[in-house]
């Protein structure tokens, strides 16, 4: 199902890429502010993290990018329980860019790596885990962006939306379901 949803928005977005020129810089380098809204454990509930994500990429065409992004977000005391979460994530994939020459670029990405979780929030026994500690899983994410040029080599990243997929061990379920919003700057360099 999730591999079928990655090929088809694919797809969606291939006849404008391929019409792309190629003169777009062949790196970016962004940075900026992320926002999570997790549910890693049940029994908080949803719960929100602030943090920062970096992302480097290569453009072999205008309208394709490898990407390689990092990302790390904080809960601070979750819900008055006293307990915290740190939730560090990286990945890499491909993203495609469409209509790459103009003001506004909209792009969809497709990344997959792994994530960490630490935190007194691991200080506890988990069911189903052996002992206690920070947690790794995988993770993966698909979302969607739209970045605005501010001058040759500056962009600002107005918006990027991603539904990021972890499988830290929680007791229930151990698959999530995270929304994670960030928005920042964008330097292009290399022709």
């Amino acid at each position: 199902m999730l591999k079928g949803l990655v090929l088809g928005v694919m797809l969606l977005f291939l006849p404008v890429a391929v019409c792309a020129q190629n003169d777009a810089p062949r790196w970016e380098a962004a940075g900026g502010y992320s926002y999570v809204r997790a549910n890693i454990f049940p029994s908080c509930g949803c719960f929100n993290g602030h943090g920062g994500s970096g992302s480097l990429v290569f453009r072999p065409k205008a309208w394709l990018g490898v990407v390689g992004e990092l990302g790390a977000v904080h809960s601070g005391d979750i819900q008055g329980s006293g307990r915290d979460l740190t939730l560090f994530t990286y990945q890499g994939g491909l993203r495609l860019f469409i209509a790459p020459q103009r003001r506004a670029t909209p792009f969809v990405h497709v990344l997959a790596g792994g994530g960490r979780a630490s935190g007194s929030l691991y200080d506890v026994p988990i069911p189903g885990r052996s002992g206690t500690g920070p947690d790794n899983s995988i993770a993966v994410t698909l979302g969607v962006g739209l970045d605005v040029k501010a001058g040759k080599h500056l962009s600002l990243r107005l918006v990027q939306a991603d539904w990021l997929y972890t499988q830290f061990h929680n007791g229930a379920n151990d698959k999530q379901h995270n929304l994670r919003i960030s928005a920042g700057i964008v330097f292009r360099f290399g022709s």
